[in-house]
């Protein structure tokens, strides 16, 4: 900037040189702006400026564009980008916020899953996961792979059932088209014995009733199984 008022001072500020310093002024302002993350740079860039064509306006031997027309147009753009980077700053300091708040209510929503003492998925439209809790699978790096593969991509890869995982998959499918909660009853044979479940598959709409994810939830119900057979029996 000091060196194209010095360049314009010396030709006295011949038209070229006064729009020179118009757009070398312009430009870096808008530089600054790019790098800048409060006010306090970009004023001292457009205070320096007026500074430095004062200067110049003062030892110039003589010119040809008015100082008044020149300072004019210098304060325009000054307001311009001045007024640009405030208003710049107040958009990122408000997406800043909206995205600090829905880190902080996404970390409640997990931790609230966490805690929960069932087994809990999150799934897109197309059955595949999201996010599965520390209940449902306990290896960190497993709960990684799983991402988004459905439940019968899983199985397969795991050399699992794939009937099951993909009557799980038919079920979200569903509740993505029906839009309503689809419960599911499983018998899975363990080393144990037989292990029974009932899976619960939940739509998660927007205002407009458009599925955006569905929530799974498995529940052990074998000890509850056990109790109804020996009641019978009995």
């Amino acid at each position: 900037m000091a060196w194209t008022v010095t360049l314009a001072a010396l030709n006295q500020f011949s038209g070229e040189y006064s729009l020179s310093v118009l757009f070398v002024y312009a430009l870096f302002g808008g530089i600054v702006i790019l790098g800048a993350d409060s006010m306090a740079p970009v004023l001292s860039f457009l205070a320096t400026g007026f500074v430095l064509l004062g200067a110049g306006v003062w030892a110039a031997p003589g010119r040809e564009t008015s100082p008044l027309v020149l300072g004019s147009g210098m304060a325009d753009v000054a307001l311009f980008e001045a007024v640009a980077h405030w208003w710049g700053l107040s958009m990122r300091n408000s997406l800043k916020t909206q995205r600090d708040e829905l880190r902080r209510s996404r970390d409640q929503q997990r931790q609230m899953i966490e805690q929960l003492p069932m087994e809990m998925a999150v799934f897109d439209t197309e059955a595949r996961f999201q996010y599965v809790n520390e209940r449902a699978v306990g290896d960190p790096a497993v709960r990684e792979q799983l991402v988004r593969l459905t439940n019968e991509g899983y199985c397969r890869r795991h050399d699992l059932d794939v009937a099951l995982g993909r009557r799980r998959d038919e079920s979200i499918r569903e509740v993505v088209e029906t839009k309503s909660i689809n419960r599911l009853r499983e018998t899975i044979e363990t080393d144990e014995g037989p292990r029974h479940y009932l899976r619960i598959h939940v739509p998660i709409t927007d205002p407009d009733r458009t599925v955006r994810k569905v929530v799974g939830g498995g529940l052990d119900i074998t000890e509850r199984k056990e109790r109804e057979r020996d009641f019978r029996a009995r």
